[in-house]
């Protein structure tokens, strides 16, 4: 079966099982100068919510999560 069109993925995550769980890493603080904060836009672990790439400016969702083939 071949589909036509496009589809947006947020695929299979790699990497270690203990560094996903850590959940201050993947969801930013309260505003935008606390330390929650910092951390969660320098950290490479992929956010808990996707539209949250966009406060990592450096970064983008495609080069942390998804291989293509």
């Amino acid at each position: 079966m071949t589909r036509s069109g496009h589809w947006h993925g947020y695929g299979p995550r790699t990497g270690s099982r203990d560094a996903y769980g850590q959940e201050a890493l993947r969801r930013p603080g309260v505003g935008l100068n606390s330390e929650q904060t910092r951390a969660f836009v320098a950290a490479t672990l992929p956010p808990l919510m996707t539209g949250r790439w966009l406060m990592r400016q450096n970064q983008t969702a495609a080069d942390r999560t998804w291989t293509p083939s």
